[in-house]
């Protein structure tokens, strides 16, 4: 694959992962307004945004996060899955 091809999945990967946790903060947002709960669905929905911040700021310094969202794993975690 080319690098830049790379470059591109990889960032894609790193973005889905904070998108979720947004859509889904919207969708308990949608829900709990639904059920009569907004506050519970503001709370819900903000505690998922701060999550996806987090992931944003921070996931660069995270080996972890990188392993896991990277196209191509390095050696460490080629061996750990097997």
């Amino acid at each position: 694959m080319p690098k830049r091809a790379q470059q591109m999945t990889s960032s894609t990967a790193r973005r889905s992962v904070p998108g979720f946790f947004l859509a889904v903060g919207g969708a308990c947002l949608v829900a709990a307004t639904f059920g009569g709960r907004l506050a519970i669905g503001l709370v819900t929905s903000g505690i998922l945004a701060v999550c996806s911040l987090v992931l944003v700021l921070l996931g660069r310094r995270s080996e972890t996060y990188q392993g896991l969202t990277e196209k191509a794993p390095d050696e460490r975690f080629a061996r750990i899955s097997g």
